[in-house]
This record gives C-alpha cells, sequence and structure tokens, in this order.
C-alpha cells in the first residue's frame, strides 16, 4: 500500500481496520510514519477489541516477538493489558491471575498508576503461591464475584496459613465468594469463618468429604444470620450416609432435600447429595 495513500489519512474508522487486520495477518498493513498519531489499542472499538483478545492464547506474546531479551516480551505484554484496561467502557466477564510472581504486586500501585475508576468485571479468580500480596489488586476492580483457590504444588499449606489466608479473603467486600482448597482433611477445617458472609462456594481437590464433615458445616451453617447461599463440592463427592446425623428442627422432605425453619417468614433449603451440600435461606410461600 502507497505511504501517500491519503484515503485512509484522517479516515479514523480506515485506520481502526488497518490496525485489526495487521493483528490478524501479523504482518504490517500500513505504514504511516509522518502520522502524528501514535496507533494503539485504544483506537480499536472495544467490540474488535473483544474479538482481538479472545483469539490470544498465553504463547503469542512468548513467540510474537522482534526483539527477545531478559524478560522484555513480558514488559511488553504488560503494557498491552494496560493499554486495554485503561478503556472505561471494558466490561470484562472473567478475569483470572495465575502464578503471577511476586515483583508484580511490589509494583502494582505504579502499574495501576492514572486509573480514576475501578475496572469492572463480573467474576475474578485468584490462584497465586503468594500469601497476601495479590490481595492488592482488588481494590483496582468492581466485582461481585470473588474466586480463591489455595493449593501449592509443592507442599500443603498448615492450619495456621488456611486460617489466617480465609480470613484475610472473607472480609473483602464481594456478594459472592467461591474457595477451592486442596487439603489433606477437613478434620480441623475453620469452616466458622464463612457465616458471616452472604453466598460462599467451596471446593476441595482430591477429598471425600465423610458424613461427619457435612453435619460440622451444618451445624454452624444453619445458625448463620447472614448466609443466603452455601454450597460444598468435591472432586471425589459427599457421602450420602445420613445416619446418626441428628440436627434438631432439620426436617425431611424427600431423600436428598431438607427444610430448616429459621423463622414465621425464612427457612433454610437443605440440599444434601453426592454431588453437592447446598445451604439456601427462602422465604415461606415465595416461589425463590
Amino acid at each position: 500500500m502507497p505511504k501517500n495513500n491519503k484515503i485512509f489519512r484522517g479516515n479514523e474508522t480506515a485506520i481502526r481496520a488497518c490496525i485489526y487486520y495487521e493483528y490478524l495477518n501479523g504482518m504490517p498493513i500500513f505504514d504511516s510514519p509522518s502520522s502524528e498519531h501514535d496507533l494503539n489499542l485504544m483506537d480499536l472499538p472495544i467490540e474488535v477489541i473483544e474479538e482481538v483478545i479472545q483469539n490470544l492464547d498465553v504463547m503469542d506474546r512468548e513467540w510474537h516477538y522482534l526483539i527477545r531479551n531478559s524478560g522484555g516480551h513480558q514488559k511488553m505484554a504488560l503494557e498491552d493489558l494496560k493499554i486495554v484496561l485503561k478503556n472505561p467502557k471494558l466490561k470484562l466477564e472473567f478475569l483470572e491471575i495465575q502464578n503471577i510472581s511476586p515483583a508484580f504486586f511490589s509494583n502494582i500501585h505504579e502499574f495501576f498508576k492514572g486509573f480514576s475508576w475501578k475496572i469492572s468485571v463480573k467474576e475474578i479468580k485468584i490462584s497465586t503461591k503468594w500469601r497476601g500480596e495479590d490481595l492488592k489488586i482488588l481494590e483496582y476492580f468492581s466485582s461481585k464475584t470473588v474466586e480463591f483457590e489455595i493449593s501449592e504444588s509443592y507442599k500443603q499449606p498448615n492450619q495456621r496459613e488456611i486460617s489466617n489466608r480465609i480470613e484475610e479473603i472473607v472480609d473483602l467486600d464481594h456478594e459472592f465468594l467461591k474457595m477451592t482448597f486442596c487439603i489433606p482433611s477437613l478434620d480441623t477445617f475453620p469452616i466458622f469463618y464463612f457465616e458471616e458472609c452472604r453466598r460462599v462456594a467451596l471446593h476441595f481437590q482430591h477429598l471425600w468429604i465423610r458424613g461427619e464433615d457435612v453435619f460440622v458445616f451444618l451445624k454452624r451453617i444453619l445458625q448463620s444470620s447472614k448466609i443466603q447461599l452455601f454450597i460444598v463440592t468435591s472432586s471425589q463427592g459427599i457421602s450420602s450416609d445420613k445416619h446418626g446425623w441428628d440436627i434438631a428442627n432439620l426436617q425431611k422432605i424427600s431423600d436428598d432435600f431438607y427444610e430448616f425453619p429459621i423463622s414465621n417468614e425464612e427457612f433454610f433449603e437443605v440440599e444434601w447429595s453426592r454431588q453437592a451440600l447446598r445451604i439456601e435461606r427462602k422465604t415461606i410461600g415465595k416461589n425463590n
């Protein structure tokens, strides 16, 4: 394409299309060194940015570079991310933060410098090895659902680590908290931390949940004045053996369903099956 082609000069729509096609084809399509406008991702409409991002994978920055130095491509990837996140119209469906080095979190305020609003995202998932630093990132996002994965590939976290981590997380501002654990047993699991939450979903990896574990969950959560929804699942399943685990006022409706009266207006619906334990607050006489 001739450099002096005036058809594209000043045509914002054409310029945006060129950037998009250049990305898809993996080669330059438009070269305008005399242009006073510095083209970047912000020149694309939000719909086009979505199209570009959904076709990316984690290896794109790793392999598509001109000059590779010590981690230079990672720095460029962060700059790309920063440009996208700065779009005030951006509304993310899902954001996952996984195995990021503590060096990034130590400079997190510098990364988000200039952001005058919280970034909108429906659900955030954090899965890192670092304790506490990763929570700093949440102050820059507005999200109703927050998910954390507490597991280490090289060691099992001890009871104090788990308790401290849970306590930090439940104090955060969220409407729906999801947590995944990789722990050997539930004998000393601090379930009491979740009594003050509204909506919670706990998932346990590589762990068979026994009937006595379910009984402990029920005793604590059914006494909560704040819980609206409490869900427990496990990759290994949940025991359906309910013999010997009696809770006062827990009324059996069918094999897997129970009701627990709270007041004249409310009750807890309890579902206990091999797939999940679900405790949900409901209003009497309403189709919840």
